[in-house]
């Protein structure tokens, strides 16, 4: 073999190593936090809207152009089995030899993304049986099957023995945890505005308490909740009366599933733990509680989607009345409300048994064999409430 021919095969063993490692590129996901996807946002038919959700980076060190296509690959992780739904393919373009890092999101590559004077887009797109019967079950239920979805790009490099796959440097922020959370419980102050009579509360500064889906308390942070509350007027008669006015409160991103109504009216603004750049808190005017007066509201619950777009789940309307100390006469019925907020809707049936057998408290109320005031035992109430004491047993004697 003459020198030439040996410098030859050389070259064409050592080009395929030499240039993946040339080629870099990454896809991250615009909302790695996710807990729900829809099918749209795996839209690559180009029509309809296509949402953003995810940016490929893709970049080229070594001293000449390379010749490469661009894989993607999205499946679904459940139980340690994986299941392809969607399997792309660009055109095959040439990436420079300039160290230069090119973008291009999603939508670029669906609609056409311009690299050095190129289109590159989608080519070949296969959507497999998994996909469709994904999307049936989105048009069942409106949410996608639980599991994980993994995003994977692949760079095809062309070397002189064929095409060299290159990963993704970092695939750990390719991956949404597809979880569902599906609803938002109202617990106390109140009771639902479908039920008969309005229940009255003994404090102007109540907690206000609601609970969703059970999640690992690493994803039940990435959930955020809008609570508003209104005060019902003489000339409103529906609940969409109410609930169409100005709230005199309104909590936007709130972390937590309990907030307790201020006692003045100064904005409350403090920077969300996921993420400090953002704010959680009171939007504009606060107007405190006052005596005598009906009071409806109710929380949204925000999701987090591939999208960074969170979709929104409300719950029921909740109503309560704040009990007027004038129309009070003793504190017997102060007690008897707060006794009803301590027992809460599980012990409703206690209560109407107490009141059938013509229960009539004396006021005094004992604590571990003590007296203690009712302004104790409504501070036990928030405690109850706030998760810091629990109710274990209610007994008859």
């Amino acid at each position: 073999m003459s020198r030439k021919l040996a410098a030859l095969a050389i070259l064409a063993i050592l080009l395929p190593s030499i240039l993946p490692a040339q080629v870099s590129l990454d896809l991250r996901l615009k909302n790695i936090n996710a807990l729900t996807l829809r099918p749209g946002d795996l839209n690559l038919t180009g029509l309809g809207s296509v949402p953003d959700v995810f940016e490929l980076t893709l970049q080229n060190t070594s001293a000449n152009p390379v010749q490469l296509r661009l894989r993607l690959e999205v499946m679904q992780q459940v139980q340690n089995q994986s299941r392809l739904i969607v399997n792309a393919m660009t055109n095959q373009f040439t990436l420079p030899a300039d160290g230069m890092v090119y973008r291009a999101t999603n939508q670029d590559l669906v609609r056409g993304w311009h690299v050095a004077g190129q289109d590159v887009e989608f080519i070949d797109k296969e959507f497999t049986q998994e996909f469709d019967d994904i999307n049936q079950q989105f048009v069942e239920t409106g949410k996608l099957p639980f599991g994980n979805y993994v995003f994977q790009v692949t760079a095809l490099v062309t070397t002189p023995s064929g095409e060299v796959p290159v990963e993704d440097q970092d695939p750990s922020n390719n991956v949404i945890e597809v979880l569902n959370p599906s609803y938002v419980e109202l617990i106390a102050p109140g009771a639902s505005v479908s039920q008969s009579g309005i229940l009255a509360i003994a404090t102007l500064y109540p907690v206000f308490q609601w609970q969703t889906d059970p999640l690992p308390a690493e994803l039940r942070q990435l959930l955020r909740f809008n609570l508003r509350v209104y005060e019902k007027a003489p000339w409103q008669r529906t609940v969409e009366d109410v609930i169409n006015d100005v709230p005199v409160l309104h909590l936007e991103n709130w972390n937590n599933t309990t907030f307790q109504y201020p006692a003045d009216n100064q904005p409350i603004t403090v920077p969300d733990p996921i993420n400090p750049s953002r704010t959680m808190g009171t939007v504009g005017p606060i107007r405190l509680l006052k005596p005598g007066r009906v009071y409806y509201w109710l929380v949204e619950m925000l999701i987090p989607t591939a999208t960074g777009v969170p979709d929104k789940i409300q719950s029921d309307v909740y109503r309560f009345q704040i009990l007027d100390p004038q129309e009070a006469s003793t504190n017997i019925q102060r007690l008897v409300v707060i006794l009803r907020q301590l027992l809460g809707p599980n012990y409703e049936e206690v209560l109407r048994r107490l009141e059938s057998e013509g229960y009539k408290p004396t006021g005094t109320v004992l604590i571990n064999g003590r007296p203690v005031s009712l302004d104790r035992l409504n501070e036990l109430l928030v405690q109850i409430q706030t998760g810091q004491l629990k109710i274990s047993e209610v007994t008859l004697y």
